[in-house]
Order: structure tokens, then C-alpha cells, then sequence
């Protein structure tokens, strides 16, 4: 009897399921089709940044679905249709399975399910605040950390806790709420929802996205454009694929002496340092300051100017030279993604001053052309400047060594060292304070300088050459992450 109940029960919780699942699936479907989206193009969303409504709701998205299957999920594949349904549907945002778990370092949590945020917040957080290991540091806390960041995003999902309007600088953006003009239409995009009326929805979605964009403050429609655009053609993803092209066809060309082909390698060449500039200036419109923020941002600024030192000198046979130096830069240029590439919303003020500026962008100039030093430093001296090499006797690798260090040292030392001492000067008090980041800088000055010497004198082919171009380089790169080796 106990067993033949169970197997009932079960038979119900089932069927159950199954028709809540069904009945989140009508839902999103019914706003997919809605297109709500389109409506709220124009509109912009706080989270740790203003950002416009597309980039919010990817990025709430992949917060939620991580790497899960959603046929798992009550998600669903629409990402729009996910966000609006949350916002609109206080049932799905708080039963339906929206919450991916990907890890089992959480205490008590099992990994490779999803969750709902009732069931985290009734009988997860709970277990998890009482268990000391939760925070003890390392895997568990990031990872602890990370599921509630997940749940926190969902529980904002309303129209009273999304951050929708601008206010004064010192008092942030803040949510909706009845006590606001525009509560009005998030009345009425609600009553049509509950009569599921797609016409009446949106046009209160379209009149709430109007209102909104009156309010003082609100981010230009450049500005929101500029960022959603961005976001969706991935220009810096493509610019990075342009760059491992570039190096492929340029080390083809050399080795078959095929000059149409490096020739192609150059264009393509030409084509990433295009969308490299474009996906910086992208962001400058975006935040409003230079893209100098980020360890993202500085190494594809370093492998940009390593590209463009190339495909500025490469000439005639100089092509070849692309055989060596766009590896360099496509290997920095992936390095870069090792970084958080997301755009950042808030620049301390110090890093305003124009002294940063030049310290920053002119130094990571400098270690763009100090990459093309030592690779040609490196293929002069295992090529020996031979014919048949990566680079003809006529236009040789320690051409193109010489010339970017000519260009590299003053750069760097001006930027890096002059500027950076000034601006320290003028935000800390000294013009020097000893740190890591300071003795890189110091040290790839001190190290150029003599590979300046020794090059000169072995006119760039001697170990002593390629080892100090090696340094210097290493130096230079080193200054970027000190502060990390400081930590």
C-alpha cells in the first residue's frame, strides 16, 4: 500500500512539473513573441555599471545559465524572453529553475543541477552563511561567492530593485517605484501580461523606455549604441582571430618565399589594427575616459602597437618580417583575454590626470615596439642575416630591430618612467616610491639602454644583443603585473 502511494505521488509531482514547465514555456514563449526587447533598446541598466538593456540582459543570462543545458532549466534559449519574464512574472522569477550550480566547492551544495530561488534561499543560504568553511578563503569562498552573486541577480530582477533611473553622481542610479511618473506604464505592462495582450505591452514597454530616456542624466544614445554594438559583433574577439590569420599567412609567405601570401598576411594585418583601434575607441565613447583602466586593455594596446610598427615598416621584402613579429603580438593579444575584458564602469580620480594618460598609453606603445625589437633581435641572430632566411640580405631583421628600438626607447622611457614619475608626484607626493611596478620600469630603461650599446656594436646579430632585447622586453611586460607579484 505505502509503495503503491509513493509510486502515485510520484506520478503527480511529475505531472506537476510538467505542467509548470509547460506553463513557463507558454510564458516565454508568449514574451518572445512579444519583442520587448526591441522596444527597450534604447534603455539603460545599473549594475555595477550603466550599461545598455542588451548587455544587461546577455550578461544576466550567462550569470544565470553558466555552462548548464537549459532544456534542464526553466530558462529557456531566448535570453530577452528570460530577463522580461523574471521582471514581469513573480512566480517564475522565484519557482522556476533559472539558477545553474556548477561546482560542488559550495558547502552542502550538490553541483550540475539548477535551482530555483526559493529553494536558495530557504534551504541554501541559510546552511551556507552557518558554515564557517564557506568563507574560509580560496576555491570555496570564490566559488561560494559566485552562486550568491547568481541569486542576487535574480532577486533583483524587479521593477522595484532594478536600477532604471539616473540620479546625482554622489547618490547613484535608483529603482522604480510607485512613488515614480513612469510607475504607471509598469502598471500597465503588467495588466497587459496578465491578459496577455502583446500589443498593450509594448506600447507601455516602448512609453516606459520614452520616459525613462527623459529623465536628466540619462547615457546618450551614442554612448548606448557605441556599447550595444560592441557587445554584439564582439569586435576585439574578432580582431584577435585577425591577428592569429595575419601570423599564420605571414610565416606561410616566409617559409615558401611567397611574398602574394605575406603580402595577404599584411592586409590582414592591417584589417586587426583597424578593429583593434575601433574596439578601443569603442570603449573610450562608452566610459567616457581612455581605455587605460585594465590589464586587458594595456596588452591589446601592446600587441595593436607591435602591428602597427609592422605594418607601417614592412615594404618590398621587409614583408617577411611579419613571420616574427606578428606571433609575438597574436600571443600577447591572447594573453590579454587571461584578463576580465569587461569594460570598466568607474576610473579612480587620480587616473584622470593626462600624466596617467601619457604614462600609460605612451609606455604601453613603447612595449609594443620593444615586442618588434626582440623579435627581430631573435631572427637576426638565428638567421644570421643569411639569404633565404625569414628576411632577404637587403632588408634584414636587425633593420627592423634597430628602427623599433629608435622609436621604442624614447617612448617608453617618456611615457613610462618621465610621465609616470610626475604623475606620482603629483597623486602620491614623490616622484618615487620604490615599488615593483616602478623597478620594472626603471630596470627595462636601464636594460634598452644597453641593448642600444651592444646592438649598435654587433650591429644586432650577437647573443649579448638578443638577450638584452629579451630583458628589456620582459622587463618592460613585467611592469604591467608587478603590483600582482607585490600582492
Amino acid at each position: 500500500m505505502n509503495a503503491a502511494r509513493l509510486i502515485v505521488a510520484a506520478a503527480l509531482a511529475g505531472a506537476a512539473t510538467s505542467v509548470a514547465e509547460t506553463a513557463f514555456a507558454d510564458r516565454l514563449a508568449w514574451v518572445e513573441e512579444a519583442e520587448l526587447d526591441e522596444a527597450f533598446k534604447s534603455v539603460a541598466v545599473k549594475a555595477h555599471r550603466p550599461m545598455p538593456w542588451s548587455v544587461f540582459v546577455d550578461r544576466s543570462y550567462r550569470e544565470l545559465k553558466r555552462d548548464g543545458a537549459v532544456t534542464d532549466s526553466d530558462l529557456g534559449d531566448d535570453a530577452g524572453a528570460a530577463v522580461w519574464l523574471a521582471l514581469l512574472d513573480p512566480e517564475y522569477r522565484r519557482t522556476g529553475k533559472l539558477i545553474y550550480v556548477d561546482t560542488d566547492r559550495v558547502p552542502g551544495v550538490e553541483a550540475g543541477r539548477w535551482m530555483s530561488l526559493e529553494e536558495f534561499e530557504v534551504g541554501i543560504m541559510p546552511d551556507v552563511v552557518r558554515a564557517p568553511e564557506a568563507y574560509d578563503g580560496g576555491a570555496r569562498e570564490e566559488a561560494t561567492r559566485a552562486l550568491v552573486a547568481r541569486a542576487t541577480a535574480l532577486y533583483r530582477m524587479a521593477w522595484d530593485k532594478l536600477y532604471l533611473i539616473p540620479a546625482a553622481p554622489a547618490a547613484g542610479w535608483r529603482p522604480l517605484g510607485p512613488g515614480e511618473p513612469e510607475w504607471l506604464e509598469v502598471r500597465r505592462l503588467e495588466a497587459a501580461y496578465a491578459a496577455r495582450d502583446a500589443a498593450s505591452a509594448r506600447r507601455a514597454a516602448e512609453a516606459l523606455a520614452n520616459a525613462l530616456g527623459r529623465r536628466p542624466g540619462y547615457p546618450s544614445r551614442l554612448r548606448l549604441g557605441t556599447e550595444t554594438y560592441l557587445n554584439k559583433f564582439a569586435v576585439l574577439k574578432i580582431a584577435n582571430l585577425l591577428y592569429v590569420l595575419s601570423a599564420v599567412l605571414f610565416i606561410v609567405g616566409a617559409a615558401t618565399r611567397r611574398r602574394k601570401v605575406a603580402t595577404g598576411g599584411l592586409y590582414v594585418a592591417w584589417a586587426a589594427v583597424v578593429a583593434t583601434a575601433a574596439g578601443l575607441a569603442a570603449r573610450f565613447v562608452i566610459t567616457g575616459f581612455w581605455p587605460v583602466a585594465s590589464r586587458y586593455e594595456s596588452l591589446v594596446l601592446v600587441s595593436a602597437a607591435a602591428a602597427f610598427f609592422l605594418v607601417c615598416w614592412a615594404r618590398g621584402d621587409r614583408v617577411y618580417g611579419g613571420a616574427v613579429v606578428m606571433p609575438v603580438a597574436a600571443l600577447i593579444f591572447a594573453a590579454a583575454w587571461r584578463f576580465p575584458a569587461e569594460v570598466v564602469g568607474y576610473l579612480p580620480p587620480a587616473l584622470h590626470s593626462p600624466w596617467y594618460v601619457a604614462h600609460s598609453v605612451a609606455g604601453n606603445v613603447g612595449r609594443g615596439f620593444f615586442a618588434v625589437v626582440f623579435a627581430g633581435a631573435a631572427s637576426a641572430w638565428f638567421d644570421g642575416g643569411k639569404e633565404g632566411g625569414a628576411f632577404s640580405a637587403r632588408a634584414s631583421a636587425e633593420a627592423m630591430a634597430s628602427r623599433a628600438a629608435a622609436w621604442a626607447y624614447p617612448l617608453f622611457v617618456g611615457g613610462a618612467l618621465v610621465a609616470g614619475a610626475v604623475w606620482s608626484q603629483l597623486s602620491a607626493g614623490a616622484w618615487w616610491t620604490g615599488t615593483p611596478a616602478e623597478a620594472g620600469v626603471l630596470g627595462a630603461a636601464l636594460l634598452g639602454a644597453a641593448y642600444w650599446s651592444v646592438g649598435r656594436l654587433s650591429a644586432g646579430r650577437s647573443f649579448a644583443a638578443v638577450a638584452l632585447a629579451a630583458l628589456t622586453f620582459a622587463a618592460a611586460l613585467f611592469s604591467l603585473f608587478a603590483d600582482l607579484v607585490q600582492t
